[in-house]
This record gives structure tokens, C-alpha cells and sequence, in this order.
């Protein structure tokens, strides 16, 4: 399972602001469709900021088991 998230900043009066968009409808199944969903996020998010410059995609592991 993998969870997807995506860094993103732009340029405001107050200088460079940045951002993590966390996918809200993951994890997912596998690695692939995980890369997906980060690709609609960051489509989403060129929609809403015409002007944010994606940096960073991240499909992370999940990582599931006992903890002791």
C-alpha cells in the first residue's frame, strides 16, 4: 500500500510559500497507481494555482505490522 503526496510552492507578497497536498482517497494498492493519483493531484493543483511550481511527488510505503 502507498500513500501519495505532493509539495508544491509559489511565489506571494510574503515571499516563497509552500505547501504538502496529502491525498485524502488512498493508500494504493500498488507503486503504479499511487504515481496516478499523485499525476491528478498535481493536475488539480495547476488548476486551483495556475502559478504554484510543483516540487516534489512522493508515493510512500505504507508500512503495516504489529508495533511493540
Amino acid at each position: 500500500m502507498y500513500l501519495a503526496s505532493l509539495l508544491f510552492c509559489w511565489v506571494s507578497i510574503q515571499g516563497p510559500q509552500c505547501l504538502v497536498a496529502e491525498d485524502t482517497y488512498g493508500p494504493w494498492p500498488t507503486n503504479k497507481e499511487c504515481r496516478t493519483r499523485i499525476e491528478e493531484m498535481a493536475d488539480r493543483v495547476r488548476e486551483e494555482f495556475p502559478f504554484a511550481d510543483i516540487r516534489g511527488r512522493l508515493c510512500q510505503p505504507l508500512k503495516i505490522g504489529r508495533t511493540t
